[in-house]
């Protein structure tokens, strides 16, 4: 990761920018972002993280955030930045513009991709489908299961520059950035207030305040966890395609450990241990496990997911070693992170287990589970148990 140094030049520019104001983030208040102001939540909730900064010096303890004023593409990455890669930001710059640091790191990761954005042009207002995009991929970096809405719930989809229509989708999806009326108008090349921009951005912190499409209605993105960028190992997995081993029919227990964590060993740093996934021996393990069926079918034990999309670096390894066993026992990459995503959906968003994101059922009991399959790949569900979830392969 490239590092840039300050000058007294970009630290004024950047106060002047984004707002460097003197008290802490927490005693913040705002003059024209008052308690009634629509945005008020998210733009509270976004100043107190460090995302959001006021446009102005404190004057007896108030400034201002300037909510109507146009969000800049340079402010829009900057914040996601902030909220996605804060390790590897120093906050420092040599020369070039104050954001700098912040375009080279959504480079580095993925978030933008070189000449997008009139070739990191950054200085002007951010259009909403421009927005859409970015939103989107920072969606991945959460973990968000991708889905997308139909054409037809986006009523002027032909206004949208091609290269952006299946993110306005997707963002229609996951309820992140929508419509602008009852006829689900994008307008897609308006751009984002400030206040707006925290809002949605807020969205990708505290998923409540989304409004996604009934599963439904949209159709699910399966991206097979292929890694996104530098930023890895994500919650999105890593698998190594053919360089991955897969589960052999007669291995014993201790043979699959073994074998799945000598792979695993080079990306993460937990491991499936007896009792769970763990750093070390001694434990405590936690969140899944490897298991065998009495009829030897080797499978997967979870017992603990995560709660929202908010997830911590240490918690997005475990659950990746969870797509990590699914792929490695069911040998289907694009199974295992369907049904990833569906373990997923169903706990952090409460989605019903009738939507099996590409899975067919050939049996099923609400509360205990049953057998579904995804092409060639089936996969026995147990949920008899309280507090866990079985998945058996082959």
């Amino acid at each position: 990761m490239k590092r840039f140094f300050h000058t007294a030049a970009m630290l004024v520019l950047t106060a002047a920018l984004l707002g460097a104001v003197s008290a802490s983030a927490a005693d913040l208040t705002f003059s024209d972002v008052p308690e009634s102001h629509w945005a008020y939540g998210a733009v509270t909730a976004m100043v107190k993280d460090g995302l959001f900064k006021g446009k102005t010096e404190l004057v007896d303890g108030v400034g201002t955030f300037a909510p109507d004023a146009p969000m800049t593409r340079a402010e829009f990455v900057t914040v996601l930045t902030r909220l996605l890669w804060p390790d590897r930001l120093t906050g420092q710059a040599a020369g070039g513009k104050w954001w700098q640091e912040n375009y080279e790191t959504a480079l580095a990761a993925g978030l933008l991709y070189d000449g997008e954005l009139d070739g990191g042009a950054l200085d002007v207002p951010m259009e909403r489908q421009e927005a859409a995009m970015v939103l989107v991929r920072a969606s991945a970096v959460k973990g968000f299961p991708a889905r997308m809405a139909g054409e037809e719930a986006v009523a002027d989809l032909a206004e949208v520059n091609e290269i952006y229509r299946n993110y306005v989708r997707t963002c229609f999806a996951l309820g992140i950035l929508c419509g602008v009326d009852s006829r689900g108008s994008f307008a897609p090349h308006g751009t984002l207030t400030r206040a707006q921009a925290a809002t949605v951005i807020y969205r990708l912190v505290d998923s409540s305040g989304r409004t996604p499409l009934d599963n439904a209605k949209t159709t699910f993105i399966n991206t097979e966890g292929f890694p996104r960028g530098e930023d890895l190992p994500t919650i999105a997995g890593q698998l190594a395609g053919a360089e991955r081993p897969m589960a052999s029919q007669g291995m014993t227990l201790e043979q699959a450990r073994r074998e799945l964590n000598a792979f695993l060993e080079t990306l993460y740093d937990y491991r499936f241990l007896d009792t769970g996934i763990a750093k070390t021996e001694d434990g405590p393990g936690t969140t899944a496990k490897l298991i065998r069926h009495a009829d030897g079918r080797l499978g997967v034990e979870v017992t603990a997911w995560r709660e929202d999309y908010n997830s911590t670096p240490e918690e997005n390894q475990r659950l990746n070693l969870v797509l990590e066993a699914f792929a490695y026992l069911s040998g289907d990459r694009a199974a295992a992170y369907a049904l990833w995503c569906w373990k997923d959906d169903a706990n952090v968003n409460g989605s019903s287990n009738s939507d099996h994101f590409g899975f067919i059922d050939e049996s099923w009991t609400s509360g205990k589970g049953g057998v579904i399959r995804y092409g060639d790949t089936r996969v026995e569900v147990d949920q008899s148990v309280s507090g866990a979830t079985r998945y058996y392969f082959g």
